[in-house]
């Protein structure tokens, strides 16, 4: 959707020239496009799943093998504790004020508003469910002496307002979203052990990503955190399907590469289909995806995978 701008007059110009466009587009969810470097696999990607992702939020559904926690919108924690459950992003908002203000009564003071905003309120200047402005403020649960109000846009939005809730209170607040699926909290886990990977975007939420290019071809390095048996990791050529016979070369070159300075490593097989798709054998670990206590061990081991895959690319 191109907004005030027709798609028969953004015709076949290149991207950077319909970008643009876009950036001036009247339309959110276009204006999102122009922030992309370029056009290509990876972004299409990228944008499939944001578009998936806030179908999501606006209609909902629910499987019939769900159980009743999966089928709860938020689950949060502070500070590494138990898990809880939140129905409504109001509901979360609540439950999480009340919790800080549980653990700490300074925290009171912490994430009050000095003038009205979204910030902790005193009753006796706003009763609860009493309108100032346009907010409608809230009890917090427990306390009868401050109102908030615990409405959002959206559940991301709600969910960003708990962490940094937390974050004026110095602690750690963990929210995960029901459709929100583990590759996301995996990535963020992973950026904050180790710091990433070259390229990664903290809205890095698929189950395949890639480093930036790490040579003048464009090549870089692919990351799989999807299976819930095993992670991979491969190299994947930046040439295009124009140049498929020049690339299947690179990836056979490669992988003998792999084979030989990561041999210490579980390596995949079907060498002659990657290379043909334009990757590289992969380098394997097995693992139980949704075992937090293994995200750790499995965040350093990625993290060492990529730089040796990087020093391949180097290496050539």
């Amino acid at each position: 959707m191109s907004g005030d701008a027709t798609n028969a007059g953004l015709g076949t110009r290149p991207f950077v020239e319909k970008a643009d466009i876009y950036r001036d587009s009247p339309i959110g969810m276009t204006r999102r496009v122009a922030s992309e470097a370029e056009w290509n696999e990876e972004a299409l990607e990228r944008r499939a799943e944001q578009l998936a992702s806030e179908a999501l939020n606006l209609w909902p559904w629910e499987s019939a093998s769900q159980t009743a926690s999966e089928q709860t919108p938020f689950k949060w924690r502070i500070d590494g504790g138990e898990w809880r459950m939140a129905d409504t992003g109001s509901g979360l908002v609540l439950d999480v004020a009340a919790a800080l203000l549980a653990q700490d009564p300074q925290n009171v003071e912490r994430f009050s508003g000095g003038t009205l905003s979204r910030d902790l309120q005193p009753a006796s200047r706003f009763p609860p469910n009493s309108k100032a402005g346009t907010l409608t403020l809230r009890a917090v649960p427990g306390r009868d002496d401050v109102v908030i109000y615990p409405y959002g846009s959206n559940y991301p939005e709600s969910a960003e307002r708990c962490r940094q809730m937390g974050a004026r209170c110095g602690v750690d607040v963990e929210v995960l979203l029901a459709n929100e699926n583990r590759t996301a909290a995996l990535w963020r886990f992973f950026k904050e052990r180790t710091g990433g990977v070259p390229g990664q975007k903290d809205s890095w939420r698929g189950p395949s990503q890639w480093t930036s290019t790490l040579n003048a071809d464009g090549d870089r390095v692919g990351i799989h955190v999807g299976n819930e048996e095993l992670v991979w990791l491969y190299i994947r050529s930046g040439l295009g399907a124009e140049r498929a016979s020049e690339r299947a070369a690179r990836m056979r070159h490669y992988s003998w590469l792999i084979q030989q300075t990561l041999g210490d490593q579980q390596l995949g097989d079907n060498l002659d289909k990657n290379a043909e798709d334009g990757t590289s054998i992969t380098v394997q670990r097995p693992w139980v995806r949704d075992d937090e206590d293994e995200w750790a061990e499995v965040a350093v081991w990625i993290k060492d995978q990529q730089e040796r895959l990087a020093a391949v690319l180097g290496s050539d």
